[in-house]
């Protein structure tokens, strides 16, 4: 599992892509540039880091609802088994 808690502190807000000189550069506007490439593709997934980083902490924090709720019997149980007994309740309604 990714320590999402080494990105503590990264620079908000949106980032978005430019062209300049023939290289892509990500940047936002209150911190300026962010990284320089010559790849779209790299810049597009560097520019959307922070999209990404929010949906795995909605996620996680998703998961972590869903476990306690269905816990109540087995706080041993493991994903596997979270997501059989997620996908019964599913199935019941």
């Amino acid at each position: 599992m990714i320590d999402i808690g080494k990105y503590e502190g990264h620079t908000e807000g949106h980032w978005a892509i430019t062209t300049r000189k023939g290289t892509w550069v990500v940047y936002t506007q209150n911190n300026g540039d962010v990284a320089t490439m010559n790849d779209y593709e790299d810049a597009r997934l560097i520019a959307d880091a922070p999209l990404l980083l929010a949906e795995v902490e909605r996620l996680r924090e998703q998961y972590a609802e869903l476990r306690e709720a269905l816990v109540g019997d087995s706080p041993n149980w493991t994903h596997e088994e979270l997501i059989e007994k997620a996908l019964e309740l599913i199935d019941n309604d």
